[in-house]
């Protein structure tokens, strides 16, 4: 992996040697002679932050239909840090 550095006007102007550049290992813009921005390919943030490139769990599940004949209806708690919040009961009393 190669760290290359440009400064912002080259940033600015040749936006492809940046790409190009990224490709490669990671890009530091600097302005003023000190490290301002990075710049990397997705892949490499993507391995950096624990994500993929696909969606996330939450994404699926709520991209998912519920079978026929189910029909989940959440309660209202209004009491939730101000806001309302929805929260299933599973049938259990709730504490209040």
């Amino acid at each position: 992996m190669t760290i290359a550095t440009m400064n912002s006007r080259t940033f600015a102007r040749d936006a492809a040697a940046v790409k190009r550049a990224a490709q490669q290992g990671p890009v530091i813009i600097t302005e003023r002679g000190k490290p301002a921005l990075a710049v990397l390919c997705i892949e490499e943030y993507y391995r950096l932050t624990g994500q993929t490139n696909g969606p996330s769990l939450l994404q699926a599940m709520q991209a998912l239909e519920a079978p026929a004949g189910v029909d989940l209806e959440l309660p209202v708690r209004a009491e939730a840090a101000g806001f309302a919040a929805r929260v299933p009961d599973f049938g259990m009393p709730v504490e209040r």
